[in-house]
């Protein structure tokens, strides 16, 4: 499995490194979006890192996002899943193809995505969504504390 997670204009130079081999979700704000060349295919999406109750004209995610995203990662290698920093909605996608693919085994797959992006912070209202879809809605609570701990055993002590 390779997934790679960076920020918006680290993702540009690996498209332009390696064009034609990865497979991409490329996550904007919809005021902000970043149009790459050089993916062997590419999914756009448009929200902002927002939760529900902190910013009101924020274009929230979805689990239609959500859902389009899962679809789009699974079964393929080469993954490139960027956001503007890299840190919370790319990481939040990708933690939800993780638990999908580890079969729902939060710890699991919180520990393979801290190897792949060291300083996630993955977005709470997204990872709740992916949760609901993936029919782990009892134990959302469960892996915002193991993500709570990683981070924390990482040197981040606000999540």
């Amino acid at each position: 499995m390779n997934i790679t997670i960076r920020d918006v204009f680290q993702a540009q130079k690996l498209l332009a490194i390696k064009p034609n081999h990865y497979f991409v979700v490329s996550i904007s704000s919809p005021r902000n979006v970043h149009i790459l060349c050089g993916a062997k295919d590419i999914l756009y999406l448009a929200f902002d890192d927002a939760e529900p109750s902190r910013e009101k004209s924020a274009r929230l995610a979805t689990k239609k996002h959500c859902q389009k995203a899962l679809d789009f990662l699974r079964d393929k290698d080469n993954l490139l899943v960027h956001c503007q920093a890299g840190i919370s909605r790319s990481t939040a996608i990708v933690l939800g193809h993780l638990l999908e693919k580890f079969a729902k085994d939060y710890r699991q797959a919180i520990d393979m995505l801290f190897a792949i992006r060291n300083c996630a912070k993955p977005n709470k209202f997204i990872v709740g969504m992916m949760c609901e879809i993936l029919g782990m809605d009892n134990e959302y609570d469960n892996v915002i504390d193991a993500i709570r701990e990683k981070r924390e055993q990482q040197g981040f002590f606000i999540y």
